[in-house]
C-alpha cells in the first residue's frame, strides 16, 4: 500500500494507451474516488450498475515542488479515460479539479485551501 509518506516513480496516461509525459519522482497527496456514490444513486434510482460512471482524483506532490493533477473517469466494460497536468500553484489545482463535491473531499485530504 502507498502511503503519503513514500517516495515512488509515477506514469500517467491518458486516453488509455497515449503518454500524458508526467514521469516523476514526489509523493501523493491524495486520492478520492466517487465510485460507491455514483453505483449507490444508480441502484437507488433502479439503473443498470453497469452504466455507473465515476470519477477517481488523485494529487501527488513532486521532489521539484510541482503538483500533478489527474482525473481518471471510468465506467463499467469501458475503457478509463484519464487527464492530467502538472501545476505550480494551488490555485492552479483547485482551478483544475472545480469546485464539485469530489474534488472539494480531495482539497481536504491534502490539506490544500478549498
Amino acid at each position: 500500500m502507498i502511503t503519503t509518506s513514500e517516495k515512488m516513480a509515477v506514469i500517467l496516461t491518458e486516453n488509455g494507451n497515449v503518454p500524458f509525459g508526467a514521469v516523476f519522482t514526489g509523493r501523493l497527496l491524495a486520492h478520492v474516488s466517487g465510485y460507491h456514490v455514483a453505483r449507490m444513486i444508480a441502484v437507488v434510482n433502479g439503473r443498470d450498475e453497469s452504466s455507473v460512471q465515476w470519477d477517481e482524483l488523485n494529487l501527488y506532490a513532486t521532489d521539484s515542488g510541482k503538483y500533478i493533477c489527474q482525473r481518471v473517469t471510468g465506467q463499467a466494460g469501458e475503457q478509463d479515460i484519464y487527464q492530467g497536468e502538472a501545476l505550480d500553484s494551488e490555485d492552479e489545482v483547485i482551478k483544475f479539479f472545480g469546485n464539485g463535491w469530489l474534488a472539494r473531499e480531495l482539497l481536504i485530504e491534502a490539506s490544500l485551501k478549498s
